[in-house]
């Protein structure tokens, strides 16, 4: 993205077709579209896994398989293509698409990370009292060591932190200009512009 963010600025020193810069415009944007799709979708794929990961326990391995992920991960691609597309031909579409998408995942991750927490709080209060230090027993299968699970789980968290806060303003842009439209359009039905 970098690379075509710089063709464009310096478009005008190096004096560069107008047609030509619209097309490294267009190609970014398209790319920032796509992989921006993409990377909260693996967002809430990380904590969706670390949610099966404390619920399955020695079941994880046989329901989170490599032909499964695989299937996702076409998926998210396939989600992020269809966004740049989708950003090419009707960009209000594309702002409604990446915000259902943006809130979906976003909840996704607020849930499990909520279950997640109060999980682990109900397991401590459990290790207190059952189980050798340092361990916990999910559904009587094997043990899962709680310091390496929690730091785990923090290291995820706080990444998903950063990037919502990265994330944020632009949804919030995104919503203004979607209000915005919609108020332009209302006014023009009544003929008030």
């Amino acid at each position: 993205m970098q690379p075509l963010y710089v063709a464009f600025i310096m478009s005008p020193l190096m004096e560069i077709n107008g047609d030509d810069v619209f097309y490294v415009l267009q190609v970014g944007l398209t790319l920032c579209w796509c992989l921006g799709q993409v990377s909260i979708l693996t967002l809430a794929a990380i904590s969706v896994d670390r949610l099966l990961a404390l619920f399955l326990g020695l079941r994880y391995r046989h329901v989170v398989t490599l032909r499964r992920v695989t299937v996702v991960i076409v998926w998210f691609w396939s989600t992020g293509a269809l966004a740049g597309w989708i950003q090419m031909q009707i960009i209000d579409l594309a702002h409604k698409q990446a915000s259902v998408i943006g809130t979906l995942s976003l909840l996704t991750m607020i849930i499990c990370y909520t279950t997640i927490h109060l999980k682990l709080r109900h397991q401590h209060a459990q290790l207190h009292n059952n189980v050798p230090q340092g361990t916990i027993a999910l559904g009587g299968e094997a043990p899962l060591h709680l310091a390496r699970y929690k730091k785990t789980i923090s290291s995820i968290l706080w990444v998903q932190l950063a990037f919502v806060a990265c994330y944020v303003p632009l949804g919030i842009v995104i919503v203004l200009y979607l209000n915005g439209i919609s108020y332009i359009v209302r006014r023009v039905d009544q003929g008030l512009l």
